[in-house]
Formats: structure tokens, sequence, C-alpha cells
């Protein structure tokens, strides 16, 4: 799958800066440099959380600048890693941000205790099968929705 290849690659970049308090010191310095007005830092991809995909790759998306500023701060991230981000890498997981996060947001929704409704869960997961559909069209998504249909189908 195509987009293992920049989620990957984004995700290291985010565990080699997050391994590290000198890193962590660089990126937040390099974030206050560029005038950013954000109070989002970067999230690791876990295994355990639903969401941690979605959102590593939406802060990462939101701090790209960041990361092009930080690899002249730091020579070992330029040695360290295999690849460092592209613009490639960020453009793609951009395209798979928009794409998760109507996940997202079903999912809260379904899973919400405050509003265990069978009308609106119906509609969501309905909403959620349009959502394949109208994605599947495009080429970068085939395979990870042919995936993710064979699971809804069984539902």
């Amino acid at each position: 799958m195509e987009n293992n290849y920049h989620v990957d690659c984004l995700g290291k970049a985010v565990r080699y800066i997050r391994n590290s308090t000198q890193r962590i010191t660089k990126f937040k310095k390099c974030m206050v440099a560029s005038d950013l007005e954000s109070t989002k830092f970067l999230c690791e991809d876990l295994p355990t959380r639903w969401n941690s995909t979605y959102e590593m790759l939406k802060t990462a998306v939101d701090l790209r600048d960041i990361y092009f500023s930080y690899k002249l701060e730091d020579s070992g991230y330029n040695h360290d890693l295999e690849r460092l981000p592209e613009h490639s890498d960020f453009g793609a997981c951009e395209k798979l941000v928009k794409f998760l996060e109507n996940f997202k947001t079903k999912t809260e929704i379904v899973s919400s205790p405050s509003k265990p409704l069978a009308h609106l869960f119906f509609r969501e997961i309905l909403d959620v099968n349009k959502h394949l559909w109208v994605w599947d069209c495009d080429p970068t998504f085939s395979t990870m929705i042919t995936s993710m249909r064979e699971k809804y189908d069984k539902y």
C-alpha cells in the first residue's frame, strides 16, 4: 500500500524527535521561530489507540514547515533516519487525513455514551459505506478501501 510508505516515513520522523528531550526542545524552538500559532505538538502512532494514526498525521501535516526547518537544526536528523519526510509525504498524508477524518468523527458519534440512539447509529454506519464508495475511485486508496470494505461488509 503506497500510503504506508508515507505514513511510515512521518512516523519514524516523529519517533526520532520525540525520543530525545534535546530534539523536542530544538523542534519547539523551530516552532517558535516560525511564528506558528499552534498548541499542537508531535503525536506518536500508538497501536493500542484507534485514532492515534489520524492524530499523528494531522499534527504532522499541520506542522510540515517545522520539519523542514528542523533538519537545518539537527544534523543527526539528516543522518539517523533512512529517509527524511519530503513534500510528497506530507501531500499524501494530508489526503489520508481527509479520508480518515470522517472515520474519526463517525467513531466519536457512535461511541458517545450520551447519545446511544439507534437511528443515529444506523445513519452513521450508512455514511461510512457512502464514504468508502466515494473514496474507492482514488487509486491511492483502493487497496486499503477493499480491506476496509471486507470488514464493513461483515457487519
